[in-house]
């Protein structure tokens, strides 16, 4: 579904009932009923003498099989001889016929929620005209606390709510209460006002040739190859702000050669796996965290050297961690590294070229298909089937790269896992961000511009690299590499970011991203982009590396990975929503509960181990609720 944000029709209004005609161009109808469904007044006597005989027998059966539902409560049925999808009947009406307010915007948020699952387009409340006259105030109260952050759920899924009243007085409140919802949530266009349906200003207009107006039959569609964000269930579906989120952001594996644990079978791969995941269940319960870690992010170098035999070592140890965390496997997103590149795939294509005589643009894509061979069979089997074909992926239009989002809706985040190895190459070395994946991304989420938070995965550093570490580069630079070649351009991006790092950081202020995790550095830190202009500014994280051998990795930098806490503040101290980043670091000799041998990942004891930072929010996201510890 293609959230028609662009378009100028307002997505909450208030309408007359009489120029109303029943069911037109609306995906569904919200109907209020009693308990037993079988008002004989107002709405529900119209609709369920237009719906025809199938839908009251529906009720009918529906009463039988419980014949007092709850105040609140909304059945589903379908739309019988209506135009609409279906008919949402809401029980929010008791004695004498008399309307519990509390159950009205109860069962509108439900209602909302249905909607927003089933990819419609456009809702018609129908508010009972004989509701207390006399409680106008209590009515639109209810709507403010209860009912408002579902409304701006709606504005931002691309979901039409249209309240169709009888009661002048009562129109008159609702549009002063509409016209309050956040305008900035459209765009600057006022989120509400009055609708005359003869009006033709009023109905949608593109302002971009590749979006689609709303469809009166509902479903999906799709536009210029976007689709929009899925749409899922609205958790905690009345509260104003959401759960902290704890990630646990791993980089630079290289299972191979130079891995600390080269060598282990199976059996060790999956306890080092279970050893991680104890260590991080270890560290949140002592830093007063009740959150279980929600998302796993790894910002690539899964593997050394991009082989076959590499990738079975990774898939043994993740597919582990994922069931010792006891996540979904799309709860575990990845990045590909310039490590995770085949050099011998990249021979191949070289090879390819010359006999098959491809060029140009199709040898570019030859290419980059042959390079991630192995690492995208990997991703496969990880995931039981294609990355873009999870239900929370969705593949940028980004050309040869392997840059996709992930939305998880109940977490309120979307993850871009972008791809810096765009032009690496057994040959060719270096990360970069180019123009087209760029623009995708800056595109993407201003044609989806929820008010989830943003973060970015890529493996280069978008950021200058440690001192020490350009120290180590100096050093090799004194001798060549293996091919004869000095590594200039690999020792530039490091020490100053990747090419196109610019971009990423216009498109983390343009698209207001509060956090970006990177790799690559195998050193753990925590820097800061200041943006201003109402969006302050944003965190970058590197994760240092899970499993370089000590030899490979910057002097007196340990192997590490690194917890993130996304929430509200949880000391007196502090106020608003942080960002506590907590550093575990592999130390051989620590004994573990449970285990015989030595080696576990610990609370790191230095002066950067913990950070806790102020978190800049989307201009739109709900904030944070503390954590219950």
């Amino acid at each position: 579904m293609i959230a028609p944000l662009g378009c100028m029709a307002p997505f909450v209004t208030v309408r007359d009932a009489a120029d109303y005609r029943l069911g037109d161009d609306a995906d569904a109808l919200l109907s209020p009923e009693n308990q037993s469904l079988d008002s004989e007044h107002g709405w529900a006597s119209l609709v369920r003498r237009e719906v025809g005989p199938a839908v009251r027998a529906e009720l009918a059966e529906r009463a039988r099989e419980r014949p007092a539902l709850v105040l609140g409560e909304v059945f589903q049925s379908t739309a019988g001889r209506l135009p609409c999808e279906a008919i949402l009947h809401a029980v929010v009406l008791e004695y004498a016929e008399q309307l519990r307010v509390s159950s009205f915007t109860a069962a509108l948020v439900t209602s909302i929620e249905r909607c927003l699952e089933q990819g419609w387009l456009a809702l018609d409340v129908l508010v009972p005209e004989r509701q207390a006259r006399y409680r106008y105030g209590a009515f639109i109260d209810a709507l403010e606390s209860s009912a408002r952050t579902a409304l701006m759920q709606a504005v931002h899924g691309g979901l039409q709510v249209r309240f169709i009243v009888a009661d002048s007085p009562l129109a008159t409140k609702l549009k002063h209460f509409a016209h309050g919802l956040e305008p900035a949530l459209t765009g600057g266009v006022p989120t509400a006002v009055e609708s005359d349906p003869t009006d033709k200003s009023l109905a949608p207009r593109m302002d971009d040739a590749s979006r689609s107006p709303p469809s009166p039959l509902g479903g999906v569609q799709e536009s210029a190859g976007v689709t929009a964000f899925g749409q899922h269930s609205l958790v905690d579906r009345v509260a104003s702000s959401r759960p902290p989120v704890v990630i646990l952001h791993i980089s630079d594996l290289h299972f191979g050669p130079h891995c600390r644990f080269r060598g282990f079978e199976s059996a060790g791969l999956t306890e080092l796996a279970r050893r991680l995941a104890v260590s991080v269940k270890d560290a949140l319960r002592e830093h007063h965290i009740p959150e279980a870690v929600a998302l796993v992010a790894v910002t690539g170098d899964i593997v050394e050297s991009g082989e076959e035999e590499q990738y079975r070592d990774a898939l043994a140890f993740f597919t582990s961690l994922r069931d010792a965390l006891t996540l979904a496997s799309e709860r575990v997103l990845f990045v590909p590294g310039n490590h995770d590149v085949s050099w011998s795939f990249c021979e191949l294509a070289n090879a390819e070229r010359k006999t098959r005589r491809i060029s140009g643009d199709d040898f570019e894509g030859h290419l980059y298909q042959l390079k991630f061979t192995p690492y995208r069979d990997f991703l496969t089997t990880f995931y039981g089937g294609p990355v873009d074909e999870l239900r929370c992926v969705e593949a940028l239009d980004a050309g040869h790269t392997q840059a996709c989002i992930y939305t998880y809706n109940d977490l309120f985040i979307s993850v871009a896992a972008l791809d810096s190895c765009e032009r690496e190459t057994h040959e060719l070395h270096g990360g970069q961000l180019g123009k087209r994946q760029a623009q995708a991304l800056m595109d993407y989420w201003q044609l989806n511009p929820k008010s989830y938070l943003r973060i970015v995965a890529i493996h280069h550093n978008p950021v200058a690299d440690l001192p020490k570490n350009i120290a180590a580069w100096a050093d090799k630079l004194t001798c060549t590499h293996d091919n004869g070649r000095l590594p200039i351009e690999h020792f530039l991006a490091d020490a100053t970011g990747f090419a196109g790092r610019e971009r990423l950081e216009r498109i983390t202020r343009d698209r207001q991203i509060s956090v970006v995790l990177h790799g690559h550095v195998h050193a753990a830190g925590l820097s800061m982009w200041a943006h201003g202009d109402g969006f302050d500014h944003t965190l970058v994280s590197a994760a240092g590396s899970w499993g370089l051998a000590d030899e490979q990795r910057p002097e007196s930098e340990p192997m590490s990975v690194q917890l993130l806490y996304l929430g509200e503040a949880n000391r007196s101290s502090r106020r608003g929503p942080r960002i506590e980043a907590i550093r575990l670091r592999y130390e051989p000799r620590a004994h573990q509960t449970g285990f015989v041998e030595p080696g576990n990942f610990v609370l790191d004891s230095g002066n950067e181990a913990r950070r806790d930072l102020p978190l800049s929010l989307p201009a739109h996201h709900p904030g944070f609720r503390r954590s219950k510890s």
